[in-house]
């Protein structure tokens, strides 16, 4: 499909895809969208970053401090997780994904060292299994 002859006397322009006529083009510094957002205007990611970074006071083993709003909501999540095991599992989950340390550490130790780490773990979990078989789905006993 040819292009259609401009009418603003120069004969050699076509006007076609991607070239629009001269007349309908925007002019300099003239924005494609007036409408559009405010400069200045914060989106919910900024917004939502600035909340969790802004500082409370809250009590924490009978002292006033200062933390992080984030800070704190972890420090609850924790206590909460003291008595639902759906809160544990979710937390351990979150530690996991964001522990990047850990598989060197675990390079580093001796073998006797991890067969006494594993040892633990098959013990600790072999008592939640045995709490949640009884009934009891609060933390595991200390001995």
């Amino acid at each position: 499909m040819a292009g259609k002859k401009s009418k603003n006397g120069s004969g050699d322009y076509t006007v076609g895809r991607g070239k629009p006529p001269v007349a309908s083009r925007f002019k300099p510094g003239q924005s494609g969208n007036p409408g559009g957002r405010k400069k200045g205007s914060r989106n919910y990611k900024t917004i939502l970053a600035e909340v969790m970074e802004s500082e409370i006071a809250m009590t924490d083993n009978g002292r006033k401090r200062t933390v992080t709003r984030f800070e704190a909501l972890l420090l609850c999540a924790v206590q909460e997780a003291k008595h639902d095991p759906k809160v544990r599992s979710d937390l351990f989950d979150r530690y996991e994904r964001c522990d990047d340390g850990a598989s060197q550490i675990q390079e580093e130790l001796p073998e006797e060292d991890r067969e006494i780490i594993d040892r633990g773990r098959q013990r600790a979990g072999a008592k939640m299994a045995s709490n949640a078989l009884n009934g009891d789905e609060g933390a595991p006993d200390d001995d």
